[in-house]
């Protein structure tokens, strides 16, 4: 996954490899594009309404893997994609795969995050002061990984955007990617989430997804939040 694997040859780790990758799909083009507006030519923007039990790798050798079975629900990529960070096995909802490792370093990482919103169902009746409790972040615990070494953080949640849609369900705005963020969020008070659905990730909705398995190309709006998103990256480096 670019911009989140470490790869290595001969125990050299290999840097600008996603760089490299893009360059070479570029050079499928006419030689005239941009970063911003590449998305146009040879690379490849699907969404796609990830089923619950499908896993966000690209190993083919693990059952249910997410290239595995967009390919057995119609999509036939020209290239190699991955998805646009990831939904735990559990969770259904709206993923992004990609050939442009360049959207993934733009809508994951620091101060390029990208809005996140979530369908929250919790396995008891929300308190109206708990929702201001999340609003204004909770401390959850957890796991990163940098340079292949794995440790705790222990820290609160940045202030968000919660909404209770009944008394059993809610809706979270996150731009944090903590690992099982909302899921760590719910227990922090005493609640067990129930199910967990992303309906919308960078601004791109399900709209237009019939249901879990389906899939379409971003059409030109959702290009135009793409290239949108790639131009911000840029003009910030």
């Amino acid at each position: 996954m670019p911009y989140v694997d470490e790869i290595q040859l001969d125990g050299k780790t290999i840097e600008g490899w996603e760089e490299m990758n893009r360059i070479h799909q570029q050079q499928e083009g006419d030689g005239r594009e941009t970063k911003a507006n590449l998305a146009q030519t040879s690379l490849e923007y699907v969404k796609y309404w990830k089923p619950i039990g499908v896993t966000c790798t690209t190993d083919p050798q693990i059952a249910g893997n997410i290239i595995t079975e967009i390919q057995r629900d119609g999509y036939n990529p020209k290239h190699r994609v991955f998805p646009v960070g990831r939904l735990d096995k559990s969770t259904s909802g709206i993923i992004l795969l990609t050939s442009d490792g360049q959207l993934v370093n733009s809508a994951l990482r620091s101060k390029h995050k990208r809005p996140k919103v979530y369908e929250v169902g919790v396995d008891r009746p929300i308190r109206s002061a708990d929702l201001d409790r999340w609003r204004n972040g909770v401390v959850i615990t957890t796991e990163t990984v940098r340079n292949g070494v794995r440790k705790d953080t222990t820290a609160k949640t940045l202030p968000c955007e919660v909404e209770a849609l009944d008394d059993y369900w809610l809706q979270m705005t996150l731009v944090e990617g903590r690992n099982r963020q909302v899921r760590k969020m719910t227990a922090a008070l005493n609640y067990e989430t129930i199910e967990l659905h992303r309906v919308e990730f960078m601004g791109i909705n399900l709209n237009s997804l019939e249901g879990p398995g389906d899939w379409a190309p971003l059409d030109k709006e959702e290009m135009k939040i793409v290239s949108d998103v790639l131009r911000e990256a840029e003009g910030s480096n």
